[in-house]
Formats: structure tokens, sequence, C-alpha cells
């Protein structure tokens, strides 16, 4: 794409189920979506309770940055998913409606472009590209009457995977919606199999549930920028394959992915990094309304004191 401003060389690709009030049945495997930037799965149902699978570690970290790049995109066609037969409501608490009920009304170009300062194919932690993907979720913020965002003062120590389930707490507690508790070793396993072959994270067969939403993206270089995508350039006229003029029905999918208001009794999040050969990166993230207790590797309460 000439001129203008840049976006990331990117696949967007949605599968999608949304069941209004309803709950949705499926089976206890879930099919993850399929396509490689952004792909979105969304389900809310009744999930049963087997014990997870086996825990696993993020992959190794590589801590080079590469210099400016410029990037153009690679859209492909949706896939979306018809609902299931609907059994009755789940009777867990809800939260009340907020404004992340809705769509937001514009997609916001990044500014500054972080695509231009950070990397396609690796980890990008630089001062550079944090600073420019940090302002322009700033000022795509203030665009929307919100608070700037603000990095732990651990930021540089935490995994990728951490980094992107900090971001997505403080986009959801921004707008006064409750924190993932924690991340849970076998929702992580889940997201590292998905970032492996850039696909769409879902819980793993057994893991309790009653709802769950899943993003990924690739050709990014920092979860700062996965979370910009995700949350302020969704809808027409983004890289978002699976919304279109004609077809609105997935536009902002992600962000209501991110903002899936759950009750958080407890609710619990999979992240990934990784470097699948057919896109150069790839991250993932899995929202998980849960029951009972699970395997946790790192929370939100031990985070606080760095924020």
């Amino acid at each position: 794409m000439q001129g203008g401003w840049k976006i990331a060389a990117s696949i967007i690709a949605l599968t999608i189920v949304v069941v209004g009030i309803t709950v949705s049945v499926h089976p206890t495997t879930m099919p993850a979506g399929e396509g490689p930037i952004r792909h979105l799965t969304m389900h809310r149902t009744s999930g049963t309770v087997v014990s997870p699978p086996p825990t696993t570690t993020d992959p190794p970290v590589p801590s080079t940055s590469t210099p400016p790049i410029t990037r153009t995109p690679q859209l492909t066609s949706p896939t979306v998913v018809s609902p299931k037969a609907t059994s009755p409501p789940s009777t867990l608490p809800r939260p009340e409606p907020t404004s992340a009920s809705t769509n937001p009304t514009t997609n916001i170009p990044p500014s500054p472009n972080f695509l231009d300062s950070c990397s396609d194919s690796t980890y990008d932690d630089s001062p550079g590209c944090v600073s420019a993907a940090l302002g322009a979720i700033d000022n795509a913020r203030a665009i929307n009457g919100l608070p700037a965002m603000i990095l732990p003062t651990n930021w540089n120590s935490l995994s990728p995977a951490e980094q992107l389930f900090t971001v997505t707490n403080l986009e959801r507690t921004v707008r006064g919606l409750p924190p993932l508790s924690a991340m849970a070793t076998a929702l992580d396993v889940a997201a590292v199999q998905a970032a492996s072959v850039s696909t769409d994270p879902a819980p793993p067969p057994g893991f309790p549930w009653t709802e769950w939403a899943g993003n990924s993206a690739i050709t990014l270089g920092n979860p700062l920028e996965a979370i910009y995508e995700w949350m302020y350039d969704d809808g027409v006229g983004s890289p978002n394959a699976d919304c279109s003029p004609s077809n609105t029905r997935a536009c902002w999918g992600h962000y209501h992915n991110v903002l899936l208001p759950m009750a958080c009794a407890p609710c619990v999040m999979g992240a990934a990094w990784g470097t699948p050969a057919q896109s150069g990166t790839c991250m993932t993230e899995l929202l998980v309304e849960t029951q009972g207790s699970s395997t946790l590797d790192f929370t939100w309460a031990q985070e606080q004191i760095y924020l």
C-alpha cells in the first residue's frame, strides 16, 4: 500500500460464535479459528471439569531488535461459524454493561506509527519500539477520553507473554472491568501451541470454563503493538479482514474479546509468544472464565507492586 500510514504485513481471520444473551452448547474440544494477524474466536457456553494438561514454559525470547521497516497488509477471507443449539444461561453473576459493550466509532491509525520502529520478525523490546507503541496507545486513549497507559516499572523483566497479560489487564481495568486474576499454566500451553502454527488459541480439552475468547496477532514485534491493533484499529477499513461495510458482524471483535465481560470468579488467561516459520512472529492470548482452581504461573496480585 503506497502513501498514508503503514500497517503490519498481516493476515486477519476470524472464527466467531455470538449467542447474545443465550448460552451455546459445544463439544468438549472446541475448534480454533483458521487463518493467520489478529485471529478471533469467541465462545460463551458451559464447560466440563477435567484435569488440565501438563505444564510448559514460554519459548526463549530473543533480545535483538531491527531497524525501521515498511509493511503492507495481506488480508484473507473470514471464516464464520454458526451458533450451536442453545441452553439456559449460566447462573454466574455478570458485571453490569459498560461502554465497552458498544463498538468504537472509528479506527484510529497509530500515531506515532510504531510499525516504522518495531520489528516484524522477532521480539522487539527496544526503547524506540516501546516508546512509539506506547505513544500511539496514549494518543488513541486521549481521543477516547481515557488516561495514558502507565507500564509497570518491571516491564523489561517480564516475558512477552507476561507483558501481553499485563497490558490486557490495563485495557480492561481502565474501563472499569475486572482484571484477569492470573496466567494459568494449562492455558499458556494452549497459547504456545496456537502461536507455533499462527492460529487462534482455545481452551485445552477438559479445562473448566463457562466462556472464553481468544486473539492472536502475527508480524508484530511487541505486545503493545498487538494490544493497539486489537483495541483501536479493528473496524471497517482496518486490517480486520472479517470486517467490511457489507459484513460488520465481526467488526471490533478483537476489542470485545479483550473486554469480555466476565464475572471473574475467577477468570484466568493464557498467553504466548512464538516465531512460526510462516509468519515471523505470533502472539496469542486466551481469556477464560473458569471454576475451581488451576495451576498458575503469574498473577496480577504479584504485579501490583510495580504499577
